[in-house]
């Protein structure tokens, strides 16, 4: 299966038939259902969390953008371990979800340093003597520095209002969440600081101009003395303030360091934040589609830096982009899939396999069983083998469920229940998978024997045909 990703503009654009290229859109995943996978993510609850909160209308409208949003995507969601700091697959309904992370948890006092714990409680008593020392703690902030910054900058010192009155480590924290709390007045502080940071370094604000915006970044820092590349820089940054950032962590700061030089820049911090979520979580899936210039533009500078082999496309582009993956038929026998594949597939690599026996490895589209783009061809003494697996380009290191699932069904499909008097994929292979027990799927033919196995490394899923030696070396198989 292919996995999609769109931003919610595309969800709601398709919801509302906002115009034609939504309709046939909609119309095309309704018509490859068994090929496409799309998936949601807590970005998109983030961008309906606004209106959720606003009124009773409001909450209304959002928890039918949410069912539309579960109907779209069968509830497959890109969910968050924020303990683990990690993407992991999941099947859960967005309502379900959104309650979890916004609902649930909403407490308004959650900042409030004074209320942060119970006061009778034995840790509450802790941190009420804890908060007592940090209001004592010097913060280490000259302020005389602070009022010599130049006067296109001096709304910086805006931000150290409680720091100011008493210069201690807890009036720090109380300015850093209030600005937390109060994004318009840190989003003045930020336009402010982006505006005169790009006028001070000369950047070229056409950004037609730039080409790679990343080369672009590395002249002018070069051009500043600073002898270091964009991106080296944002990495030694990132790193010195967090030791233990995640992934989540270093592309957002990427993709929001991008718009703070002035890379098709967002007019709103709270728009700026939600793309990057988007972006990243979009980097674990086939293709990104988004309609916003800036998020494209950033999207797709980012992931060539990193890369990231996800395609992002404009809604205009995105069905031409599924029709250049050349998605097979799905009466056409699988067979005679592979068949063609052999005969019409680009060379990328001609070695040896980890036993030294002859292989080569192809790129194949259109993809095999709607899933896998690779082939590898490996000659032994008996036999040749032909393993077909999925070339992960991007974030992602898992697989739904449904895309396993539909898989080893295509299968049975065609060549009814395996060797071990399996049929169609059942819910205990989902266990054995997790404890390294399953065994796999086989099917077992006079010339051939054809195989499904999860293999984590290198392959992962993996669709294995076993060509005995007595066919022809040409690989027919269709007459073998």
């Amino acid at each position: 299966m292919v996995r999609i990703y769109f931003d919610w503009n595309i969800y709601s654009y398709i919801r509302t038939e906002r115009g034609q290229v939504y309709s046939e859109i909609n119309d095309f995943l309704s018509k490859n259902k068994s090929s496409i996978l799309l998936a949601y993510s807590p970005a998109h609850l983030q961008d309906l969390n606004r209106s959720y909160f606003k009124s009773e209308k409001g909450k209304l409208e959002t928890e039918k953008d949410l069912d539309f949003l579960g109907d779209l995507t069968s509830n497959h969601c890109l969910c968050y371990d924020f303990k683990e700091k990690s993407v992991y697959p999941n099947v859960i309904h967005p309502k379900e979800y959104f309650q979890e992370i916004f609902v649930d948890t909403e407490d308004e006092n959650l900042f409030n340093f004074e209320n942060l714990f119970d006061n009778d409680d034995p840790l509450g008593k802790l941190w009420q003597s804890y908060w007592k020392l940090l209001k004592l703690l010097p913060s280490g902030i000259d302020f005389t520095q602070l009022d010599k910054l130049p006067k296109e900058y001096q709304i910086i010192n805006d931000f150290f209002k409680s720091t100011k009155g008493r210069n201690t480590f807890g009036g720090l924290l109380e300015d850093i969440l209030n600005v937390i709390q109060n994004l318009d007045d840190f989003e003045k502080i930020f336009k402010t600081i982006r505006a005169n940071s790009n006028k001070d370094l000369k950047i070229e604000t056409d950004n037609s101009k730039w080409g790679n915006p990343f080369d672009y970044m590395d002249n002018v820092l070069k051009r500043n003395k600073l002898q270091k590349s964009f991106f080296e820089l944002t990495t030694e940054t990132i790193k010195n303030s967090n030791k233990k950032a995640s992934r989540f962590d270093y592309f957002s700061n990427y993709y929001i360091q991008l718009d703070i030089f002035g890379y098709h820049k967002d007019k709103k911090l709270s728009n700026l934040i939600d793309d990057a979520a988007h972006s990243f979580y979009a980097a674990h899936t086939d293709i990104f589609v988004t309609d916003d210039d800036n998020t494209n533009r950033k999207s797709s500078a980012l992931y060539k830096q990193l890369n990231i082999d996800t395609e992002v496309v404009y809604s205009t582009g995105f069905l031409n982009c599924m029709r250049e993956r050349k998605l097979f038929n799905e009466e056409r026998p699988l067979l005679e899939q592979v068949q063609y594949l052999i005969e019409n597939s680009l060379l990328l690599m001609d070695s040896v396999d980890d036993e030294l026996n002859p292989a080569r490895v192809f790129m194949i589209k259109p993809l095999i069983l709607d899933y896998f783009n690779r082939m590898q061809i490996s000659e032994y003494g008996n036999s040749t083998s032909l393993i077909f697996y999925k070339k992960q380009g991007n974030y992602s290191n898992f697989l739904f469920w449904t895309e396993m699932e539909t898989v080893v069904n295509r299968i049975v499909k065609e060549f009814g229940t395996d060797d071990n008097n399996r049929e169609i994929f059942q819910e205990i292979e989902k266990k054995e998978v997790l404890d390294n027990n399953w065994k796999g799927r086989f099917w077992s033919f006079r010339n051939f024997d054809i195989g499904m196995n999860y293999i984590e490394e290198p392959f992962g899923l993996a669709f294995k045909i076993e060509i005995k030696r007595t066919v022809n070396k040409d690989y027919d198989l269709l007459n073998g």
